[in-house]
């Protein structure tokens, strides 16, 4: 939204663009100006590994710290506890979490993909007036995705289900609710409520990958 990330040789992001980071693929460092912002959605990949919540993050410190020490992102167990000495922080609290071991998935793309939307076209909605979109990319068999859409003053679009939509610019409603600048939308399966435009607006489209089937 403002300023840059710097991802090293993976590439920069600048405003309005959009990064997708595929789970098991290295990147980075990473470094960001002072007064760089962005939205940034973590979320289970598509090999069914999960993504662990902060407040899972937070409960699975509390109860590891019973048997070792967190330091600079290590999980160092106290002498005489079963398990590998020295973990990952994040991989040690994944494991106790689910009561198994991590094995990291290979990725199926090697690095981050960096997404600038000012290089993408509006492709006119085939049913919806007034509606038009840049599909940023899909990503995985479990289809992921990403896209820009653009509703004009007045028009009217539906919203798709499993998705997060952020409100760049513009101002609507949906149902009873008004829409504005950083309006975040959160849309689970079934759920297509109508976004309706009072001024043109600009928004933010990230499609959740579809796990049905996948067992936990």
């Amino acid at each position: 939204l403002e300023g840059e990330l710097d991802f090293g040789r993976d590439g920069t992001m600048k405003p309005g663009m959009v990064g997708y980071f595929p789970e098991g693929a290295h990147y980075g460092p990473q470094t960001s100006q002072m007064d760089a912002m962005t939205i940034v959605l973590q979320f289970g990949g598509a090999s069914g590994s999960g993504y662990l919540s902060r407040n899972e993050v937070q409960k699975g410190m509390q109860e590891l710290s019973k048997t070792g020490t967190f330091k600079d992102g290590i999980y160092r167990r106290n002498e005489g506890e079963p398990g590998k000495r020295n973990l990952d922080g994040y991989q040690a609290i994944w494991e106790h979490v689910n009561g198994k071991q991590l094995d990291y998935p290979k990725p199926r793309y090697p690095a981050p993909l960096m997404m600038d939307e000012t290089h993408f076209s509006w492709v006119d909605s085939a049913n919806e007036t007034g509606v038009s979109e840049k599909l940023l990319g899909q990503f995985t068999e479990r289809r992921t995705d990403a896209s820009i859409v653009k509703i004009a003053k007045g028009a009217s679009h539906q919203m798709k289900p499993r998705s997060v939509y952020f409100c760049k610019s513009g101002m609507g409603t949906t149902g009873q609710d008004e829409v504005r600048y950083c309006t975040t939308i959160h849309l689970a399966d079934g759920e297509q409520p109508v976004l309706t435009a009072r001024e043109e607006m600009i928004v933010l489209r990230m499609g959740l990958p579809d796990l049905s089937g996948l067992e936990a």
